[in-house]
């Protein structure tokens, strides 16, 4: 662990502008992990969620969308300054690829917050992209392996439906949908037949996502 990360730890991941900066060097140079700047943008958000305006309504999406755009600009300013060397002259191509990084982290947290999450609750040291995204939280205390294979598989389609409502539009999508939960319904009585193994439903779930998919594309 570097001297930087260091500092970015022991301030519980809330980096300055420079240490961004620097940060964003490291990454590029590859002494540091891009899982670092994805951890300090979620210590920014959080300190703007609970800023005065913020904090009558900490828990709404709109207020944390606007608590994450007011962290980020910032945030990726620094990161454009810190990957160009002194002296340095960049094409918008070449800053956009170094920079990709800290886009990267910056959709998956949107998405995080759009799909509704509460970055509230995100204990930045230990989050990663891959657990921002719906398959990779932590399902609810008490829930057994096959509960969470269908929670999994479930959410899976409700960002298939979303992602097809802006693809083929609203009245396709709700098609799609409607196709799925016969499928579904279908499986449901075949359950109460005795018919199918309830661990079953989640490979059905996860098959309608992906038929759902192929529609929207």
């Amino acid at each position: 662990m570097t001297d930087l990360i260091r500092s970015i730890v022991a301030a519980k991941f809330a980096a300055t502008p420079t240490q961004i900066e620097n940060l964003a060097r490291n990454v590029v140079d590859g002494v540091a992990s891009a899982g670092t700047y994805l951890q300090t943008l979620i210590a920014a958000t959080q300190t703007e969620i609970s800023k005065p305006s913020d904090i009558r309504r900490p828990k709404a999406q709109r207020t944390q969308l606007a608590a994450f755009e007011r962290a980020y600009a910032p945030s990726l300013e620094a990161v454009q300054r810190g990957v160009v060397a002194r002296g340095e002259e960049l094409s918008g191509k070449e800053m956009s690829s170094r920079c990709g990084f800290a886009r990267t982290s910056g959709s998956a947290l949107r998405k995080y917050i759009e799909g509704g999450g509460d970055v509230r609750v995100l204990e930045p040291g230990k989050v990663s992209r891959r657990m921002l995204r719906p398959e990779g939280q932590a399902a609810p205390a008490g829930t057994s392996k096959a509960e969470g294979a269908v929670l999994t598989a479930v959410a899976r389609v409700e960002r298939v439906a979303d992602r097809a409502a802006r693809v083929v539009g609203a009245s396709a999508a709700r098609k799609l949908l409607e196709a799925a939960i016969e499928k579904l319904s279908a499986k449901l009585d075949a359950m109460a037949d005795g018919n199918t193994a309830p661990r079953a439903s989640a490979v059905r779930t996860r098959r309608a996502a992906e038929q759902m998919q192929m529609g929207a594309q």
